[in-house]
């Protein structure tokens, strides 16, 4: 995975730092660890996948949180409306109403 999509969640002087993984600088800073991670993961789904990686006060790796890409959607109504699976219905139900009508003009 790319070293781009990777963040850590880093102690900085009683605060809480989020740092893109090769960066000197902060991308952001906060006084709660909880916020740092929210807003690191927050940074990670943006890019559609990565990993959070979280220090713990001594600085040593506590956690390592991975977010995968989501698969992409299977298509818009129409596909859905125009599928195969629709057809039938649609035919079988339209094959239902033309027995129903011959049969009541038969009689």
């Amino acid at each position: 995975m790319p070293s781009r999509n990777v963040y850590h969640v880093v102690p900085r002087e009683e605060r809480w730092g989020v740092r893109l993984e090769g960066s000197p600088s902060l991308s952001f800073e906060t006084d709660d660890r909880d916020a740092a991670v929210d807003r690191a993961a927050g940074y990670v789904r943006q890019l559609g996948a990565g990993r959070v990686v979280v220090h713990g006060d001594s600085g040593q790796i506590e956690t390592v949180h991975t977010f995968d890409q989501l698969p992409p959607e299977h298509g818009s109504w129409r596909e859905a409306v125009l599928s195969k699976p629709v057809y039938a219905a649609v035919g079988a139900i339209a094959l239902v109403a033309f027995g129903y009508g011959l049969s009541r003009r038969l009689t």
